[in-house]
């Protein structure tokens, strides 16, 4: 399943046309979802996004995001007071580029650029209950995902992917994971040109 939609993803972006998917000089505002799954076992995230953003032209966003997401950790294998979680707060800078699939005015492709900073608390719960600060520390992502968008409406996008590749920076240990099919991420994006007021005299 996770071949056939990287697959099809890779299809998406292969075969595109220059269209009007933004309104240049107007500001979209966003939010997503982020939910991780980068071990079936022992590692389930959950977050939400919410970022407001500048059309620089018909294609291209620029904007800043606020990042909060909450880890669920627990090793099955081993005793019972190995569970806890994290949590993950901070902003971000962020670039998206949008275009429409070839004959088509409201499905396309979208590739998404996002640069974090976050400071991560990790907690452990005991037997009792009770939950332990065990970690903390400051992190920063780099991360590009492509994905697909459909267009109902001439101011509202519903978007969505299934991960990508990033580039972490966590007190100096830097990783690069590759998260195809282990991450899936929802959002709307909402053109605040609608509210406007438009008067002619």
């Amino acid at each position: 399943m996770r071949k056939q939609i990287l697959l099809a993803a890779i299809l998406f972006v292969c075969c595109g046309q220059a269209s009007a998917q933004l309104d240049k000089g107007n500001f979209y505002i966003g939010i997503s979802s982020e939910n991780r799954f980068l071990s079936s076992l022992s590692y389930k995230s959950y977050g939400v996004k919410p970022a407001l953003s500048y059309a620089l032209d018909k294609h291209s966003l620029i904007g800043i995001s606020y990042n909060h997401s909450r880890t669920n950790t627990y090793s099955p294998f081993t005793s019972t007071d190995i569970k806890g979680y994290g949590n993950q707060y901070g902003i971000g800078i962020s670039y998206n580029y949008f275009r429409y699939f070839k004959r088509s005015n409201k499905l396309g492709w979208y590739v998404n650029a996002n640069l974090d900073y976050n400071r991560v608390k990790y907690y452990s719960i005991k037997n009792t209950g009770q939950a332990q600060l065990n970690n903390q520390y400051n992190q920063s992502e780099l991360s590009i995902k492509p994905g697909i968008f459909f267009k109902p409406a001439k101011n509202f996008f519903m978007f969505a992917n299934v991960g990508g590749i990033s580039l972490i920076n966590t007190e100096g240990g830097i990783g690069a994971p590759v998260t195809f099919g282990r991450q899936i991420n929802v959002g709307v994006l909402i053109n605040l040109g609608i509210f406007r007021k438009k008067n002619k005299f």
